[in-house]
């Protein structure tokens, strides 16, 4: 696990607005419904009766060391409140890999797209 200091060194976690805003409408509205905020290609881990966690989805920028360790914490300990469900990256090499099951769908330019299609709602930046 990384030390709280090296975490915060590492990464920078930023809301995506748009998602957040959609998110509370639909809850202020009474959507019972899930909205399509909360819904991305990658499944989301479940309890035990298969519900799936409340867990934001979430795009990590860099799917080197760092990102691989960031992903790591997150999938081991969902108390982050956190998902990773896409990397970018932009080493043309990785694109259309999966790093840890979760896909490198993209380079940096491709960020907005991947927000859009996968229903981002937390980007964490793992690159130096």
């Amino acid at each position: 696990m990384l030390a709280g200091d090296a975490l915060k060194t590492v990464v920078l976690s930023i809301r995506v607005a748009g998602r957040m805003l959609d998110h509370r409408l639909s809850t202020m509205l009474g959507n019972d419904s899930p909205s399509a905020s909360r819904i991305a290609s990658v499944a989301m881990p479940t309890d035990r009766a298969g519900v799936p966690l409340d867990l934001k989805p979430t795009l990590v920028v860099g799917a080197g060391e760092g990102g691989k360790t960031i992903v790591r914490e997150l999938q081991n300990d969902t108390g982050s409140g956190l998902w990773p469900v896409a990397f970018v990256d932009d080493d043309y090499s990785l694109l259309g890999a999966r790093v840890l099951d979760v896909p490198v769908l993209g380079n940096s330019a491709a960020i907005r797209a991947v927000v859009d299609r996968e229903h981002i709602e937390t980007i964490v930046l793992a690159i130096p």
